[in-house]
């Protein structure tokens, strides 16, 4: 009897070793994770962002709505897409306010980088379900690496027209 007391308080001290290695094991990794999702993006400006919430959302509006070709597969048959975008700034990031000037004065520019993107695609590519999500990423990817900065939370499409 005394014997199968120490094999069972044996047991359970090895699991609770175990146990707490695997936690601390768990708890490093998770912390590293979450330091370098802080970074505010200065090493890498791919990828999406955290999720901000609105209320630190600052929106800028590129005016005018952007009208292009799409690329043609078909020389017979040419499509155009119309849209408009807004860029969203997070307010809390540590360049917001050198990055809302920053946009606010080269809506050219970004013009542009989404005109460049959007003449990428084709008709098929962008009547797929996804696809305005993936033109999203893709867009915010790229305002991202041209601006150096993770301080662009989103974009957003508001019209949103295929011929």
């Amino acid at each position: 009897m005394e014997k199968n007391k120490i094999i069972m308080v044996g047991v359970l001290l090895v699991a609770l070793v175990s146990v707490t290695a695997a936690l601390f094991y768990v708890s490093t990794i998770l912390n590293r994770v979450a330091s370098s999702s802080q970074n505010n993006g200065n090493a890498s400006y791919h990828g999406m962002a955290d999720i901000v919430p609105m209320k630190d959302i600052k929106m800028i509006s590129i005016e005018d709505p952007i009208t292009t070709n799409l690329m043609t597969e078909n020389e017979k048959k040419h499509h155009i897409i119309r849209l408009t975008a807004s860029i969203g700034i997070n307010s809390k990031s540590k360049d917001a306010k050198t990055l809302t000037t920053q946009i606010e004065e080269q809506k050219v520019v970004i013009r542009d980088i989404i005109i460049e993107v959007l003449t990428t695609k084709t008709f098929e590519e962008m009547t797929r379900p996804n696809a305005h999500q993936a033109l999203k990423e893709e867009i915010l990817e790229q305002l991202r690496a041209n601006f150096q900065t993770n301080g662009i939370a989103d974009i957003y499409l508001g019209e949103f027209f295929i011929q």
